[in-house]
This record gives structure tokens, sequence and C-alpha cells, in this order.
């Protein structure tokens, strides 16, 4: 199974975001680079089956541009990728994903989409820190074993507008 993680998009500052951390929304130029990273990912990428995401309104605001881009991907978001998700939390929900699907994304927060890559990479010996809208793709066996296939940060996208 491909599993791509997607960090969601650039957010309101929590400093200057009065309520609820999880419903802090996207800002505009959060949302604008995340449409043109996703657009970019659209040109080469195979079609998505499911797009998953935590509660937070930031992460669903990702979610929903990236099925923009994948509109048969189904749907669904989890507490179990709320902000301070673990590794253990990703696994129990990869061991209840049916069989069946190929391609599914992530999208969650930092340093949570890091770890999740780090424990199916590495056995969490792997530093890395994935940027906002930035998109990684795992090939990973249902045991939660996988290898790093794709790098996908939003800069590339803008380098592909350019040329």
């Amino acid at each position: 199974m491909k599993i791509l993680f997607v960090r969601h998009a650039i957010a309101v500052e929590p400093l200057n975001f009065r309520g609820d951390d999880l419903v802090r929304p996207l800002t505009d130029e959060g949302a604008r680079k995340a449409c043109r990273t996703f657009r970019a990912l659209a040109g080469f990428y195979e079609p998505l089956e499911l797009i998953v995401s935590s509660d937070a309104v930031r992460a669903r605001q990702t979610a929903d541009l990236l099925a923009e881009v994948f509109p048969k991907a189904a749907r669904a978001h989890t507490a179990e990728f709320n902000p301070g998700a673990d590794y253990r939390a990703f696994m129990r929900w990869l061991r209840g994903l049916e069989h069946k699907l190929e391609r599914v994304a992530v999208v969650g927060h930092e340093p949570d989409i890091s770890r999740m890559i780090a424990g199916v990479t590495a056995e969490g010996h792997l530093n890395i820190e994935v940027k906002k809208g930035a998109c990684i793709e795992v090939d990973c066996n249902r045991i939660g074993r996988g290898e790093l296939t794709l790098l996908f940060p939003p800069w590339a996208a803008k380098k592909n507008d350019e040329s």
C-alpha cells in the first residue's frame, strides 16, 4: 500500500488565534500554496482511493483541497490523527484498513507525521521534518514496514510552474 503523508498547509498562527486549536483554519496563502502543490502532484501521481485527516479544521481543509484534485477518493477524518498522535495510533488505524486499498493519503500535523514516517521506514530512527503542505509517500506493507518512495515539497510545485 502506498501511503501519502501530507502535513496540513499553512494555518493561522496559534498566537494570532483565539479559541480551540482544533478549529484554527488555513490562511489564504496556505490554501493557495496547497492548491498549487496538489495540482502539480496530480499531474504525475496515481489516483488516491482514500483521504483521511485529523479532526482539526486546518487538516480537514487541506484534505478538502487534496480531494479537489483526487475527486474519486473516499473521505474520512479521525481523532486518531489529531495533534499529538503517535506511531501506535497510526498502526492501529493501518491495521483496521481494508486490505484492498492501494493508495491512501493521511493529512496530519508535525511532529506526528515525521514520527509516523520514521516508525514505518526506520523503526523510529529517522530524523525528518515535514514542511507545511509537503507530501511524502511511503510504500508500506500490512505490518507497518515500508520505504520512503517520494518527497514532494511545496517549493517543487513552484519550480514546476516556472519551467
